[in-house]
């Protein structure tokens, strides 16, 4: 589904926003990929993987704050406050950007398979950002597959509600145009 826009320069504007998401969220993404293809390999060849799991998780959510973020300029949500939780902040505003787009069962469906191992790593990510005890940075190959099938459905699902989404304007002249992107 397109935005419409009546003015070249919001048209512009938006334009810009979603270059910003989709270049943030590739780079991170493969980021991400070639880290988890890292730790994947020295797995089978080291037996303390600890620190590669622990940047694996942390970086997902790297990733995933950046989309809220970008997502969120794209489509505000009505309640969107960066002091809300950020699970919150999630649903918030990937809902918006879901209704808006009439992606709602895409929505539904990636929150009724993943959100609950979605909350699990984000409260483990907490944990090992900000950690109390000694336990809170033990991590295992078990909670390094959670992250990889998270991190599928999490790619899968921007992939399903980005496709598509785009900017329509018309414009009255070439002029007008010009002018837009002169004064940007």
């Amino acid at each position: 589904m397109f935005k419409k826009f009546d003015d070249v320069t919001s048209a512009l504007h938006m334009m810009q926003r979603m270059t910003k998401l989709q270049s943030q969220h590739n780079q991170l993404r493969t980021d991400l990929e070639e880290l988890i293809a890292v730790t994947e390999v020295r797995m089978e060849t080291h037996v303390k993987n600890d620190a590669f799991i622990r940047s694996c998780i942390s970086e997902l959510f790297t990733l995933i704050e950046s989309d809220v973020l970008y997502i969120n300029l794209i489509d505000p949500a009505e309640n969107y406050d960066d002091w809300n939780v950020f699970i919150d902040r999630f649903k918030d505003v990937f809902k918006a950007h879901c209704i808006n787009h009439k992606y709602e069962n895409i929505y539904n469906n990636f929150a009724s398979k993943n959100l609950s191992d979605f909350k699990h790593l984000r409260a483990k990510r907490n944990k090992i950002t900000h950690p109390k005890e000694k336990t809170d940075t033990e991590v295992n190959k078990q909670l390094f597959q959670k992250m990889k099938k998270v991190f599928t459905a999490y790619s899968r699902f921007v992939v399903d509600i980005m496709t598509g989404t785009g900017v329509e304007f018309s414009i009255a002249s070439m002029s007008e145009f010009t002018n837009a992107i002169q004064n940007r």
